[in-house]
């Protein structure tokens, strides 16, 4: 007897895959249960398993409401994975710490970066120079514009170091 069927299959894969990647993480994170090994063994070297937990995996099937419990393939190939890589969820078990209610959020892109400069007072100081339009160029391209021929870009930088100091920017 299958417990869940294809089709109840196709909507959790199809429900699951329109959600955004936190909530993703935090579908997979409910579904799955960790506890505490209940046994510890030695392999034949004397090597202890650095395994501190058991993870078990559950489904709510779509329109019934009832919680099924699956295996760690039919929880991956459920939701579109290999059934051999658990990477994902080796990964998101391990950011997690035990006993929080919800997966750590994707924290990529919440800082500015430490080497980022400030590209208006760049830009100020290039326009202090009053680039010009090309007489040659103004039908192709009438919003590219040209510096006088005798500034070079080693003078604009040290000029623009001496007009900021406390601005960091690299030739």
């Amino acid at each position: 007897m299958k417990k869940i069927d294809m089709q109840a299959r196709q909507i959790i894969y199809k429900q699951f895959w329109q959600l955004n990647y936190n909530e993703r993480k935090n579908f997979m994170f409910s579904r799955i249960k960790r506890t505490q090994k209940k046994q510890s063994t030695v392999g034949l070297s004397g090597h202890v398993s650095r395994r501190d937990a058991t993870f078990g995996y559950t489904f709510a099937v779509p329109n019934s409401g009832n919680i099924v419990n699956v295996c760690k393939v039919f929880f991956l190939t459920t939701l579109g994975y290999h059934p051999k890589n658990d990477a994902v969820i080796t990964s998101l078990m391990k950011a997690t710490p035990i006993g929080a209610l919800t997966a750590c959020e994707d924290r990529r892109g919440k800082h500015l970066p430490a080497r980022k400069s400030d590209g208006d007072a760049i830009k100020e100081h290039i326009y202090s120079y009053n680039p010009q339009i090309s007489h040659y160029r103004r039908e192709h391209a009438p919003l590219r514009k040209y510096l006088p021929s005798d500034i070079t870009v080693t003078d604009m930088h040290k000029d623009f170091v001496e007009k900021y100091p406390h601005k960091k920017c690299c030739y």
